[in-house]
C-alpha cells in the first residue's frame, strides 16, 4: 500500500507508444501504485514519464540489454517489485530465464558479452556509488561513443529516479512472482 493516496493520472496520451506497448507487454498499466501515487502531482508526473519515454525509446540501448540495465539499477536501490516487472518485460523480449537467473554474476557468467558486462558494471556502479571508477568508464568507453555514454548514463538515472519515488512513497507495484536473487 503507497504511503500516499492514489490518484490516477491521465498520461496514456503522453507516453511514447512504444512504451506504453512495453508497458502493457510486461503486465503494467497507468493505473499501478507508481502512476496513482505520481497523480498527486498529475503535471509533474506526465513530465516525469514524457521524460522518461524519450529517455527509453531515444537511448539506442538495444531493448533486452535496456531491460537488464533496469533489472541492475532497480535490484541496487531497493525496487525489487519493480525490478520484478522489468524481469518479465525482459523475458517476453527474448532474454532467457538462464542468463536473468545468472544476471548477479555478469561479471563472470559465460551468457554476458564483454559489452554487456561494462554496461551492466556501469549501471550497478552508477546506482550504488553514484560517481564510477574511471576503469568501469573506461571499459564503458571501449565499446560506446561519447553520445552513446551520456544516453546509458541518462537511462540508468531514469530507473534510479524511478525507484527514488516509488521505494521511499511505497509506491512498488504488487508483487507478480518471486525471482532468484541468489545463484
Amino acid at each position: 500500500m503507497s504511503r500516499v493516496p492514489h490518484k490516477p493520472i491521465a498520461a496514456t496520451s503522453e507516453i511514447d507508444p512504444l512504451v506504453s506497448t512495453q508497458l502493457e507487454a510486461a503486465g503494467e498499466d497507468l493505473s499501478g501504485h507508481l502512476f496513482g501515487a505520481m497523480g498527486n502531482v498529475p503535471g509533474l508526473g506526465r513530465a516525469y514519464f514524457r521524460f522518461g519515454a524519450g529517455i527509453v525509446s531515444l537511448c539506442g540501448i538495444e531493448p533486452c540489454l535496456r531491460e537488464l540495465v533496469a533489472i541492475v539499477v532497480l535490484e541496487a536501490l531497493g525496487a525489487s517489485n519493480m525490478a520484478a516487472r522489468h524481469y518479465q518485460l525482459a523475458l517476453k523480449l527474448g532474454v532467457t530465464e538462464h542468463k536473468l537467473a545468472q544476471r548477479h554474476a555478469f561479471r563472470t557468467a559465460p551468457e554476458f558479452t564483454e559489452t554487456e558486462r561494462s554496461v551492466l558494471s556501469f549501471a550497478a556502479e552508477s546506482a550504488r556509488e553514484v560517481n564510477v571508477k574511471a576503469e568501469t568508464f573506461g571499459k564503458l568507453a571501449t565499446w560506446f561513443t561519447v553520445q552513446e555514454q551520456t544516453a546509458l548514463t541518462l537511462l540508468v538515472a531514469y530507473y534510479a529516479g524511478l525507484a527514488c519515488i516509488a521505494v521511499p512513497l511505497e509506491a512498488q507495484p504488487d508483487p507478480i512472482q518471486e525471482i532468484e536473487h541468489d545463484i
